[in-house]
């Protein structure tokens, strides 16, 4: 990986944090932050030395090379346009928006200024998510006629030193919600699946929790390929869950992404993997997903397989979810 980069990072909430670090283990050094003080981070703790800025002309006066848009969902458009003509890359935490309000207007700025983009979606990165991925394509199951994943967390317990209903994941107009925050599994879908030919969606909103955006959804998604996906989303778990099963005509896959476990059985072969206690599995997603992402960006590669075309994928997936729900949210 070439250094050198100058990063800048727009939302320094705990993932702009997150991404930091990381980007600190990676080598980069000259990260900048641009600070609006709007959110419940008021002041960086002092350990993690970035330079903080206040002002989009201060910002541009630093000559950034690439921007991470880790704000709020609802501005992730409006912001990586502002600052598209100013670099050469661009990182936006998923999902890309909440609708499609100015998507059209940033891919053609991507394509004038030719900038080289990522999603980022770091649980495609997962080292038993790579692994299944392969599985899949070697064929190690037969032909794959069912994806049935669940991921459902505590909203409440999740940052707890902030009242979750100030998060911008319990609210409307920051484009919150079970759908689009938990979004990941949509995204893995495509990528292990392919294209969707039609989607159906069951959308709710828990009554006890007193928020406006949906608590728990559920998505079948039928690909063109012939498999059928479905996918259960919530804000509701006591107890974490991010899981799995792939079933195939010759045997199915089981993963555990919250214990790391994996589980394989079919004619041919089984596998049962347990989880490596010298690695953080969650912390190496992330690193794994910016290694690449500079990978493309140094060869200067626009369109790829984890490209913001791709964000607009998974995020159509979820929007027509909402059209097609019997239940409004």
């Amino acid at each position: 990986m070439k250094l050198m980069k100058r990063v800048v990072i727009i939302g320094c909430g705990s993932i702009g944090k997150r991404h930091i670090r990381n980007l600190k283990t990676l080598g980069v050094t000259e990260i900048y932050c641009l600070r609006t003080r709007k959110g419940f981070t008021q002041d960086l703790p002092t350990n993690i030395q970035v330079e903080e800025v206040y002002s989009w002309s201060d910002l541009i006066k630093k000559k950034p090379d690439i921007a991470f848009i880790t704000n709020p969902t609802s501005l992730h458009i409006e912001t990586a346009k502002k600052i598209i003509p100013h670099i050469k890359g661009l990182f936006i935490e998923k999902p890309l928006s909440h609708n499609l309000d100015g998507v059209s207007t940033l891919l053609k700025l991507v394509e004038k200024y030719k900038v080289v983009t990522f999603m980022g979606f770091n649980i495609e990165f997962h080292p038993l998510i790579i692994e299944i991925g392969k599985l899949i394509s070697n064929g190690d199951i037969g032909d794959v006629v069912n994806y049935q994943a669940t991921t459902g967390q505590c909203i409440e317990k999740w940052h707890p030193y902030e009242d979750y209903h100030n998060s911008y994941a319990v609210r409307k107009d920051l484009g919150g919600g079970a759908s689009l925050t938990l979004i990941h599994e949509i995204n893995l879908a495509l990528t292990w699946f392919g294209e969707v030919e039609d989607t159906y969606a069951y959308i709710r909103k828990n009554k006890k929790m007193n928020i406006d955006v949906d608590s728990n959804s559920d998505f079948m998604m039928q690909h063109i390929n012939g498999v059928v996906s479905q996918i259960h989303m919530d804000f509701l778990q006591k107890k974490s869950i991010r899981s799995g099963t792939i079933n195939g005509t010759d045997g199915w896959i089981k993963y555990d992404l919250i214990n790391n476990n994996l589980l394989l059985e079919s004619e041919n072969n089984n596998l049962n993997k347990k989880p490596d206690d010298s690695i953080d599995y969650n912390d190496q997603s992330y690193l794994n997903m910016l290694e690449v992402f500079f990978q493309y960006y140094d060869k200067n590669i626009m369109h790829h397989e984890y490209d913001i075309w791709k964000g607009l994928d998974s995020l159509k997936i979820v929007l027509s979810g909402f059209e097609k729900s019997n239940k409004k949210v």
